[in-house]
């Protein structure tokens, strides 16, 4: 699935968490830290909390499942085996429990099932395909994963640690940029008519603004000729919708590992045309600007350029005197509404910093290859990021003044 995505639509980003769900090791416990039995799996170094009821040594092997990937860092292990079949789960000292989409009279037929089965410590999680299996399917399923227990007993008996007796469940997190979501729209079109920014603006969370899409694309159905001319005002209704009222706003950065970074602010302009916002905050804290080693220093504030659509945010700082001390630029996927809260991005890690005297230069490389060495992004989204990045920064050195700047990235 991961790789028809890829294929089609380019620039998605790709979260892959590692090692698999329900995976199954054999480690060694090499040491204990903050509560947790630290322990080596090969593929990567896991946490085993010290409340299970099992009692580990340093340099002792033990037979652990995955609880909890990590997309990077050290995944949440267990004692507590999980191994899967098509129509349960069956889970070490584990209760009966079902999926939320199993029917109540199905699930009487389960429970009678389930007592019916030499279960021996083991519990029940019924899926939500056993809604629809027969007793011989179930049976069948059951006996398959007994069969499977016994092969993994023996095999952890005659290995040694660290090794993989049986894989799991993958576990990636699809996301799709606003350029992705275009695309989706071109797609869709070809069956259905579709509003400019369908799956923009259906992504986002306000519901009361569903309607207006799907009245919009009843008129395209009925008169195609109207979609030019609604093309051009539809995102500045949403806006004049959404924000006329508002003053606080939330800008979302969202990083791959550290997760949202949320930057509050006023609104101090809108350009609902041009969809250009300008955000005023307030700089608190001390020490010194990221990439432009500039202090701190009290009274200082912040206005940040965002254009709905755009691949990067402008940061520019002043002191209480109103005195410009830096630009900072952030690369990131093209902005784009997700509330009546603000906006949201996914931070692409690599920078611009300038003073705005020919100086400008570009931070963080390194982190945006490594996005693309662990496979999140695609070596084609890379080329196009630092492409993009080579000549904001010849724009930044050949122009002259921040309002000069503005208007070169925003109009």
């Amino acid at each position: 699935v991961v790789s028809i995505f890829e294929s089609e639509l380019h620039h998605i980003i790709v979260k892959k968490f590692r090692p698999s769900l329900y995976s199954i090791y054999k480690g060694r416990v090499v040491e204990f830290r903050d509560g947790m039995a630290i322990v080596d799996i090969g593929e990567a170094i896991g946490k085993l909390p010290l409340e299970h009821s099992v009692k580990v040594e340093p340099g002792e092997e033990i037979v652990v499942c995955v609880l909890r990937p990590s997309l990077r860092g050290e995944p949440l292990l267990s004692p507590n085996l999980v191994v899967s079949g098509k129509y349960m789960r069956l889970v070490k000292g584990a209760r009966l429990t079902f999926s939320k989409f199993i029917s109540m009279d199905k699930r009487s037929k389960l429970v009678q099932i389930s007592s019916l089965l030499k279960l021996e410590g083991w519990g029940i999680k019924w899926r939500s395909s056993a809604n629809y299996a027969d007793m011989k399917s179930i049976l069948s399923d059951y006996e398959n994963i007994r069969k499977t227990l016994k092969e993994l007993k023996k095999l952890a008996d005659k290995c040694s640690a660290p090794s993989l007796l049986r894989e799991g469940e993958k576990i990636v997190e699809i996301i799709f940029p606003l350029e992705v979501k275009e695309r989706l729209d071109q797609i869709r079109s070809q069956v259905l008519p579709t509003a400019p920014h369908h799956h923009h603006m259906k992504s986002i969370a306000e519901r009361r603004l569903q309607g207006i899409i799907e009245f919009v694309e009843y008129i395209v159905e009925r008169n195609p000729d109207t979609l030019r001319s609604i093309k051009s005002l539809y995102i500045p209704f949403f806006l004049k919708k959404m924000f006329k009222k508002r003053k606080k706003i939330e800008l979302i950065q969202e990083d791959v590992d550290k997760g949202k970074i949320i930057i509050l602010g006023t609104i101090e302009n809108l350009d609902y045309d041009n969809y250009t916002f300008v955000i005023r905050r307030n700089i608190r804290g001390r020490g010194v600007y990221d990439g432009l080693n500039i202090k701190k220093e009290i009274g200082d504030y912040a206005l940040t350029y965002v254009q709905i659509g755009k691949p990067y945010i402008v940061h520019s700082y002043y002191n209480k005197n109103g005195v410009l001390k830096g630009v900072y630029i952030n690369i990131n996927t093209p902005v784009e509404i997700y509330s009546e809260r603000g906006l949201w991005c996914m931070d692409l890690k690599v920078d611009l910093v300038s003073t705005l005297k020919g100086n400008a230069k570009i931070i963080d490389t390194d982190e945006l290859h490594e996005l693309e060495k662990r496979g999140i992004i695609s070596n084609s989204l890379l080329s196009k990021i630092m492409t993009l990045t080579e000549s904001l920064r010849n724009i930044m050195n050949n122009t002259r003044g921040l309002d000069k700047l503005i208007e070169e990235l925003f109009t």
